[in-house]
């Protein structure tokens, strides 16, 4: 054992001698050295230094020529060892023709490169320099210990002299250009040199020369590979400048342009840097993954970086007491900003799905990635379903949560399931020696009827597989329901001709077999016969028809599908006395109901009826197309002037001059219109006023609407869209119109808008945003009523702006309701709260101000049901206060 131990000391001492001295020789490549020579300087017999240089060869740390004498070379293993630029995450991806370009650069012959780099801040900038200075050396472009050098300007931005001194030297040192003679030298935001400065590189970069320095002469020999990075919001002169006098121009994306999976792996690469800071193991949500990966970073990859090591830091204070090897970040230990990712959820989905399956938990140790994912294939639908919410149940989720997640797998799991019982046979006759023939009698025969009233064709698996399953099902009956009553809802109101047919089929088994099984035949039925649904009808455009009025519309549509034949006109009355704010939901229902994803035609009667539309078609993406025909209106005009006495000939001479030139189709205009609503002439003078003062309404028509009523008010808006494109709503309350920016009247002043535009941009964003958090955190949260306690939420974070004297930006509301609903779940799931040294502090000195606040929580505790301590209170002003 000691002479292992002396072999093992010997090779380290043999390697640690070759690399010192191989580094800091100035030769174009590592020396070449011989046994001699390493058996003299070490003073080791050179049977023993060859056993330990061969050993060196095989890990591939040193390399050993043919020639006689042999000689061993220090190979640059740090490059060796892997291809160019492959530490870069998505160098052959976002990165691959920047990477392409450097490379080009770097083995072009006409010798030392000057490459501009353009980019935003924080894109790793010095990083990609670092890449293409180890594929110089490698190349053999610049020598094994050539010099690299960084220099930021920004840096000594308040004293332009020591850039002076710092990059060009003085009478005493020598600067960096200078210094990096034979190197390569990164200079950072160059669009911050003087004019003086500029002149002074720009000499080098043509002519090797400095001549207005004094003091410094370059050497006649100079060679030096120069980087000047530029921001990318430059001024576009002073980027051509430089661009002009450089021979290469690369750009570095921002994070914002990167593939989601590129930044993914720079989530695990930071979080495994921060794992092996601390030596601890991360463990990390599928929630605070999605808002890393979605959230707005301020930085780019510098911002990202810093913002998990944030969240770190604050999760180790947190958990510094507790001593466990593994700690759980929590999203209240990110800032608002980063939660606020999650929002972007829905639109991503898929994508995101791809790179976080849902039923994974991660953890990051200092070496990799781990996921945790319980996957059991079998046979038997109830058992991988049984084992799911097995491994679930050692995680601690509750009750809901399990079957809310085992609903998600349903369908994945349903598939395996199928294939192998699809495998288990390949015709009928080997069916029919496990299934009795009644059973493959019931089945077909059901199958059949199916196929005939869903127009539905079937390959023979779905047989095979349905026998076998209801033949398992009848061998062991269970009472127990495994699948979720929400999930049974879900596809009952999706596919309720599906779910009367398998409901038919499993009573008659029942009937046939005098068993009594269990609702989740039933869904299991249906998904086998889901499993190939392919209806034989295209999707096809659908007409709707819309009109005031009991059954106007349904009566046109009877006669139109009678004489059509084809069942795709659609009707939508709209009686006199029901209130607008329900018309409009009910017309959004039916819009939704018909569209077959083709697009509508949309025939209607009255303005008001296309203005909702309008608004429902840019809430709900479907593309709507409007036909005016406006029997009502004319019917309307007529009744009146027959009231006046005005004679048949008179009216009908009326009618024909005030509808001829009405437009069936809406017209498109350039013209920019602006709408204000409100019934006080003194608040329409002002806002007029305002308006005018600040902003250029040279090209924009300014339309006042007095009367708010709802039916009115879509009219005249109707009206007023004829004649231009309306670019935002002025009023004291939101209409109903989602297709038109809106600005309160009370805020508009507070804005400091500088376009007119911008008016509407802030609020706008604000509330998409707040409602994109609800429908995440609804979809997340599962044991809350998120909707339910929406309005209390809002309530709270309004009078909690009161309260604390503050205004909270969007970022805090965001932050705060992402919260509460995580403190609303940990409360209603009796998990212990969490730690916040800082609360006790708030506790102590701000007693008041905890009382305060938690009076505004009583309305949300009690539609609970629930108690918040002051210690979850004192959190919350924390939250507020800090950031």
């Amino acid at each position: 054992m000691s002479k292992e131990l002396a072999m093992k000391s010997n090779k380290v001492k043999v390697f640690e001698f070759i690399k010192e001295y191989s580094i800091t020789q100035s030769t174009d490549e590592y020396p070449k050295l011989t046994t001699q020579y390493l058996s003299e300087k070490l003073d080791m017999q050179r049977t023993n230094l060859s056993s330990i240089l061969n050993q060196l060869v095989k890990e591939g740390k040193i390399t050993k020529t043919t020639t006689r004498p042999v000689l061993y070379q220090l190979a640059n293993f740090q490059l060796t060892n892997q291809k160019d630029f492959e530490n870069l995450i998505g160098y052959n991806q976002s990165l691959n023709e920047a990477v392409m370009l450097a490379k080009a650069a770097i083995l072009y012959p006409q010798g030392s490169p000057h490459i501009l780099l353009t980019a935003e801040s924080g894109s790793g900038v010095k990083y990609f320099a670092k890449n293409v200075y180890d594929f110089a050396v490698k190349s053999k472009v610049l020598k094994n210990n050539a010099p690299f050098t960084v220099f930021d300007c920004k840096t000594f931005i308040e004293n332009p002299t020591i850039i002076n001194e710092m990059l060009y030297g003085d009478e005493v040192n020598t600067g960096l250009v200078h210094q990096t003679n034979q190197g390569m030298l990164l200079i950072k935001h160059v669009e911050l040199l003087s004019g003086y400065q500029r002149t002074m590189l720009f000499s080098i970069i043509t002519s090797n020369k400095m001549p207005s320095n004094q003091y410094v002469e370059l050497p006649r020999n100079y060679k030096c590979i120069m980087l000047c990075a530029i921001a990318s919001d430059a001024s576009k002169d002073l980027y051509d400048l430089y661009r002009n006098k450089m021979d290469f121009v690369i750009e570095l994306l921002p994070l914002s342009q990167r593939p989601l999976k590129e930044r993914f792996a720079l989530l695990e690469l930071f979080l495994k840097q921060e794992a092996r800071k601390l030596d601890r193991v991360l463990e990390v949500s599928t929630n605070i993954l999605h808002s890393l990966l979605l959230y707005e970073v301020k930085d780019n990859i510098r911002g990202l970086k810093n913002d998990i090591h944030t969240g770190v830091a604050n999760c180790y204070v947190r958990e510094h007491d507790v001593h466990h090897h593994h700690i759980e970040l929590l999203l209240s230990d990110f800032p608002n900003y980063v939660r606020k990712g999650m929002i972007y959820y829905k639109t991503f989905k898929e994508e995101i799905d791809e790179i976080i399956p849902g039923d994974c938990k991660f953890a990051f140790t200092k070496n990799e990635v781990l996921k945790n994912r319980a996957k059991e294939n079998n046979a038997n639908i109830y058992r991988t379903i049984d084992v799911r919410k097995k491994e679930l149940k050692k995680q601690s989720v509750s009750e809901e949560q399990i079957n809310t997640l085992v609903s998600l797998q349903l369908h994945q799991d349903f598939q395996e399931y199928l294939n192998e019982l699809s495998n288990r046979v390949s015709d009928k006759e080997q069916l029919s020696k496990i299934v009795s023939m009644k059973l493959i009698s019931l089945v077909e025969r059901f199958i059949t009827r199916v196929s005939s009233e869903l127009a539905i064709n079937y390959q023979e698996n779905i047989l095979y597989g349905l026998c076998l399953h209801i033949n398992a099902s009848l061998i062991k009956v269970s009472s127990k329901q495994r699948l979720a009553n929400e999930e049974i809802k879900r596809m009952i109101d999706l596919y309720p001709k599906h779910y009367h047919l398998a409901k038919e089929f499993v009573h008659e088994i029942e009937e046939e077999f005098r068993v009594k099984m269990n609702i989740d035949e039933i869904i299991f039925t249906m998904l086998f016969i889901l499993n190939e649904s392919k209806p034989v009808t295209n999707k096809h455009v659908v007409t709707l028809i819309a009109m005031h009025g009991d059954s106007s519309a349904s009566s046109i549509v009877n006669v139109v599908n009678a004489l059509a034949m084809h069942n795709n006109t659609y009707a939508y009355d709209l009686p006199l006395d029901k209130s607008m704010d329900d018309a409009y939901e009910d017309l959004k229902e039916q819009i939704i109901k018909v569209d077959q994803g083709k697009g509508i035609i949309l025939i209607y009667d009255m303005g008001s009826i296309r203005t909702m539309a309008e608004s429902i078609a840019f809430e709900t993406k479907i593309e709507i197309k409007y036909l005016e025909m406006p029997v009502t209106l004319i019917g309307v005009t007529s009744s009146n002037k027959a009231s006046n006495n005005d004679s048949v000939d008179e009216i009908y001479e009326y009618l024909q001059t005030k509808f001829k030139d009405i437009k069936y189709f809406r017209k498109q205009s350039d013209k920019k219109i602006l709408v204000i609503i409100s019934k006080e002439q003194s608040e329409v003078t002002r806002l007029k006023s305002y308006l005018n003062e600040h902003f250029d309404l040279s090209n924009v028509t300014v339309h006042v609407i007095e009367n708010s009523e709802a039916n009115h008010l879509y009219n005249e808006i109707n009206i007023i869209a004829n004649e231009g494109k309306i670019i935002g709503i002025i009023g004291n309350n939101r209409p109903n119109l989602a297709q038109y920016p809106f600005a309160e009247v009370r805020w508009l002043e507070q804005k400091n808008a500088k376009t007119l535009e911008e008016i509407f941009i802030e609020e706008d964003e604000a509330r998409d945003d707040i409602n994109e958090i609800f429908e995440y955190l609804k979809d997340q949260f599962n044991e809350v009523d998120v909707d339910g306690i929406k309005d209390y939420l809002l309530d709270f974070t309004k009078s909690l702006e009161v309260t604390l004297d503050a205004t909270l930006d969007e970022d805090q509301q965001i932050g705060l309701i992402v919260h509460l609903v995580c403190l609303i779940d940990r409360i209603s799931r009796h998990q212990a709260p969490i730690v916040n040294f800082i609360a006790s502090n708030i506790i102590l000195n701000h007693g008041m101000l905890v009382s305060k606040v938690k009076e505004l929580l009583v309305p949300l505790e009690m539609a609970l049901n629930i108690s918040i301590s002051d210690a979850e209170i004192a959190t919350i002003i924390s939250i507020v206060k800090k950031r």
